[in-house]
């Protein structure tokens, strides 16, 4: 199955994840001293079995100790021949992305 999935990356870790993501936004969130932190909004594209599996793909991006949960925005299903580029997310070389067989 195919996955769009988004998350606020609001986790101090860096996170290495070869399939599709863009940085789609942000939002400001006030700090204890009344300062504003950037939050940024990314979306990514993931090939999982299931919505856990997806959200695990993306945990398991982040560098060690890994958050315990992420503040996700949407885990959506997409169709088996799905693929996330377009003119607001476009590929890029390193984007790997498991391509539909050819059917007939």
């Amino acid at each position: 199955m195919r996955f769009w999935v988004s998350w606020y990356e609001t986790s101090p870790k860096t996170f290495e994840y070869h399939g599709p993501w863009w940085v789609s936004g942000y939002r400001f969130d006030e700090q204890p001293d009344g300062s504003e932190v950037e939050v940024p909004t990314i979306c990514a594209a993931v090939a999982a079995t299931d919505e856990e599996a997806a959200k695990r793909v993306i945990i398991e991006a982040h560098d060690e100790p890994r958050p315990a949960d992420l503040e996700w925005r949407f885990v959506s299903p997409r169709g088996y021949n799905w693929v996330p580029f377009c003119d607001r997310f476009a590929g890029k070389p390193w984007m790997k992305w498991p391509w539909p067989e050819a059917r007939s």
